[in-house]
């Protein structure tokens, strides 16, 4: 025998094939809607369609028990709130705590605690980043100017922070230093001999022979 619901369903599909409605279709979509799969990521994105289709239901809501059922059968499978579905389970079927309420509150804790703790990875990452990284360094902006002290006492003491130009007098002396030539030398050319002393002295002395052995003009 078909409940109400389905008979709703049944009725609508028959008078509607080709088209749905969006307020009317959103209450089955409700109970349509599932997780992808058992991660932080996927519940995440199941709470946040689950809401935008909850808000879609403005004519007939769906039934607590039937959002507590649904909802639980849908985590019920994530290890992070594991804890809390043991506790879910030990609770009676008429306890006031069993509820879409509890267990969407304990899945909205845990997706802060998840959104934190990926933060604070994301933040640490940064931080080693940051320290990693040369800083830049620091590009004074070009000077304006001569510097009046600088140029009188040849000193600042702003130093290079000055925004004025340190321009070195002219006075001083612009001689440029001699520089030894690496030409290879000429060779050197060997010194003539000394004449002898003695040879002058032998021709005198030949001379003199010679005029001794002359004859001597006699005198009348």
């Amino acid at each position: 025998m078909l409940s109400g619901r389905a008979t709703l369903c049944a009725v609508f599909r028959a008078f509607n094939p080709t088209g749905r409605d969006f307020k009317a279709d959103a209450l089955q979509d409700v109970y349509d809607l599932q997780i992808a799969n058992h991660s932080m990521e996927a519940l995440q994105a199941y709470c946040s369609q689950l809401d935008a289709l909850v808000l879609r239901c403005t004519g007939e809501q769906p039934s607590v028990d039937s959002m507590t059922n649904k909802f639980y059968e849908q985590v019920k499978g994530l290890p992070p709130i594991l804890r809390d579905i043991q506790d879910c389970d030990r609770m009676q079927d008429d306890d006031a705590d069993r509820t879409y309420s509890w267990l969407r509150r304990a899945c909205d804790r845990t997706l802060d605690r998840w959104k934190a703790a990926a933060h604070r990875t994301v933040y640490a990452a940064s931080l080693r980043s940051r320290r990693r990284a040369p800083r830049a360094p620091v590009i004074a902006p070009p000077p304006v100017g001569a510097c009046l002290l600088f140029e009188r006492t040849g000193r600042c003491r702003y130093g290079t922070s000055c925004q004025f130009a340190h321009i070195t007098a002219t006075r001083h002396s612009t001689k440029v230093p001699r520089t030894r030539s690496t030409a290879p030398s000429a060779p050197a050319v060997p010194a003539a001999p000394a004449a002898s002393r003695e040879e002058p002295a032998t021709v005198n002395k030949d001379q003199s022979d010679k005029r001794a052995l002359r004859p001597q003009p006699q005198l009348q």
